[in-house]
């Protein structure tokens, strides 16, 4: 009967101190975690706040952003990578003002956690945003720039194909 009642209150016990255990474990450990897809989802809220709904952008980066605004932003790619969606790339074609997006240097940690080998991903069909600028002002066609931190937005004043923006792999 003693040994019984030892196995029981051992028991009770064991239990009662797992659950404090797990409790204070979980508690801790995972205050400091928090929604890992924040920074695009602040770039999402930027550029929709811009009035940008279609674009060129490198595959993972169109990717991410059209899967994360459920289908509100539109963004193919160009050139030479692989097309995502006959809809998006239509949508994109079709839209007077479309932005072409590229990834800064500058956050390329970031980018790391946002998109995928961020030292591959700089802008559409592997051009940067100084080689997409110059080619706009050889064509003498203006443009605007919003900055939404891990993405910069080029906006030309014109809608351009990529065979027009000089994309390396882009066909008329």
């Amino acid at each position: 009967m003693v040994m019984a009642s030892v196995v029981a209150l051992s028991v009770i016990l064991a239990v009662v101190g797992r659950r404090k255990l797990i409790n204070a474990e979980s508690g801790t450990f995972t205050t400091g975690w928090g929604n890992p897809d924040t920074p695009t989802l602040a770039a999402i809220s930027k550029l929709e706040g811009a009035g940008i709904t279609t674009g060129y952008a490198n595959y993972f980066v169109a990717y991410k952003l059209d899967f994360l605004s459920q289908g509100r932003l539109k963004i193919t790619t160009a050139g030479y990578e692989n097309d995502r969606s006959l809809a998006i790339n239509g949508a994109v074609a079709h839209s007077s003002r479309p932005a072409w997006l590229f990834v800064p240097p500058r956050e390329a940690t970031v980018d790391g956690t946002q998109f995928a080998a961020p030292q591959l991903i700089v802008g559409p069909d592997t051009v940067t945003e100084a080689e997409f600028t110059a080619t706009l002002h050889q064509l003498g066609v203006g443009y605007r720039v919003v900055d939404t931190g891990i993405v910069r937005a080029v906006i030309p004043n014109k809608a351009l194909t990529p065979y027009e923006a000089k994309m390396p792999g882009a066909v008329p």
